[in-house]
């Protein structure tokens, strides 16, 4: 996860939340001095050993799978720090289901001060407003939840650390050109994160099977919620829509599942994740038809390390007559 173009901008939601927002100067320059420190300092380890395990296992992983400057370097050297994360502000229009503003926040929002933030800038805007706790973000290291357990690390260091690589090529460095390019990136890191995280998982004889009958459950639900709302929104039904989102809120905390809100913005952030239920855009399946048809992964990523735009990406796609089929 990266923030978008539009939180760089000084505009009045800037302005509105600014005694809340994440400084991420400050983190940068504390982190990334105490990592040359300890990287200078060769018998102090930056970190405990069962992170620098994960970071070898992670390290190694990539390396056999030649994701590499060059065809010959890791770089950047992954590095990663778990700590709390910040949260992010999403906003969305009311009438549609699109990303149109995000900003980091500091982490230990309560969730009374969340809703407080939401309520006034959708109040005070006219949008729909939305505090996430987010997975993780591609600072330098990388910033990744404290509290996730070891396969959730593994993937969520490999995502971020995805992001640092890519933005050394084309295909990150117009990560923001807009909303397809965006969701370009995020897809493909998901996507490939999964893949190497599964194979560390087989060569340490664990189970892959991530999707529990309760997480297959959820999934169905929340696809259904999404699929409505787009309905009812394409109807210019807004209240409807929400009041709908409200009640399949309600539902799937009644089942146990803890979710405080969905509304708009919540669809609009997820949606960039091409493999999360939440999402409509059918970037994955495009992707998995290139993979599909390029047996060895690094072949795979470079095939799409320099796309520049989304047009170029579905080039690749009609390239090849095998592929044509996932255009559309």
């Amino acid at each position: 996860m990266i923030q978008i173009p539009e939180s760089t901008k000084i505009n009045p939601i800037n302005i509105h939340v600014a005694n809340n927002t994440f400084n991420i100067y400050e983190w940068e320059i504390k982190n990334i001095t105490n990592l040359i420190i300890n990287e200078l300092n060769q018998n102090k380890s930056h970190q405990p050993d069962e992170l620098n395990e994960i970071e070898k296992i992670i390290e190694n992983e990539i390396k056999q799978n030649n994701i590499l400057i060059f065809n010959k370097f890791l770089f950047p050297k992954l590095r990663f720090k778990l700590d709390n994360t910040p949260n992010i502000l999403i906003i969305s229009p009311t009438n549609e289901i699109k990303l149109t503003y995000s900003i980091l926040l500091k982490q230990n929002l309560t969730i009374e001060e969340k809703e407080i933030i939401e309520n006034q800038i959708e109040k005070n805007f006219n949008v729909s407003a939305i505090v996430l706790k987010i997975g993780g973000i591609a600072f330098y290291p990388s910033l990744i939840p404290k509290d996730m357990e070891r396969t959730k690390i593994i993937n969520n260091t490999i995502h971020e650390w995805l992001h640092q690589y890519f933005s050394l090529y084309k295909l990150g460095q117009n990560i923001y050109k807009d909303n397809k390019m965006l969701a370009l990136n995020e897809t493909l890191v998901s996507y490939i994160s999964e893949e190497l995280t599964n194979n560390i998982i087989i060569n340490e004889d664990q189970s892959t099977d991530f999707k529990t009958k309760e997480m297959n459950s959820f999934n169905s639900e929340i696809r259904f919620t999404r699929s409505i709302t787009d309905n009812l929104l394409s109807k210019n039904k807004i209240d409807m829509a929400e009041n709908f989102m409200l009640l399949q809120k309600n539902k799937l905390n009644d089942q146990g599942y803890q979710i405080r809100k969905i509304n708009q913005a919540y669809f609009a952030f997820y949606n960039s994740y091409g493999n999360s239920p939440q999402s409509t855009n059918n970037i994955l399946s495009k992707l998995i038809c290139i993979r599909t048809n390029n047996a060895k992964l690094n072949v795979f990523v470079n095939k799409l390390k320099n796309v520049n735009n989304f047009s170029k990406f579905e080039n690749i796609l009609n390239s090849d007559i095998d592929m044509k089929k996932c255009v559309n």
